[in-house]
C-alpha cells in the first residue's frame, strides 16, 4: 500500500462509503493530474490525488457532537470536503419543497428531532 485516507472516522451514523471510487485524470493549474475521486453518503465528494493521496480540493476537519451513549466515545471530529458542502437550518430553504403543503408535512415530521449537523 502507498497510502491511505480515512473519509469516516467511527461510522455512528452509518455514513460509511457506500459506492466505488471513480479513478481518472482531471487537469489541475493546466497539468494533467491523477486522482481518485470518492462520492460519500452526506453529499460530499473527496478528490485525491492517486500518487499522494493528498486532496486536490479543500478538506475542513470539523469538531461533530458527542455521542450521548453511556461508554461510547465518538471521534472529535470529521473530514467536510469543499465539494457539496452543505448544512441544514432553519434559516435555509426547505429541501424538496414540492408544495405548501408538503413544506407544512416537513416541518411537522421534524419537530422535536435532534439535528446537529452533519
Amino acid at each position: 500500500m502507498v497510502w491511505a485516507y480515512q473519509i469516516v472516522r467511527h461510522d455512528l451514523w452509518d455514513y460509511d462509503l457506500a459506492s466505488q471510487s471513480l479513478v481518472a485524470d482531471i487537469e489541475v493549474d493546466g497539468v494533467s493530474t491523477p486522482i481518485v475521486a470518492q462520492a460519500t453518503k452526506m453529499g460530499f465528494v473527496f478528490v485525491l490525488s492517486r500518487e499522494t493521496g493528498e486532496p486536490i480540493h479543500p478538506v475542513e476537519e470539523r469538531p461533530v457532537p458527542h455521542s450521548d451513549l453511556p461508554g461510547e466515545t465518538a471521534a472529535l471530529t470529521q473530514r467536510f470536503a469543499a465539494i457539496g458542502l452543505h448544512e441544514m437550518g432553519e434559516d435555509l430553504p426547505p429541501i424538496f419543497a414540492l408544495s405548501d403543503a408538503h413544506v407544512t408535512k416537513c416541518e411537522e415530521m421534524l419537530k422535536g428531532t435532534r439535528y446537529a449537523g452533519i
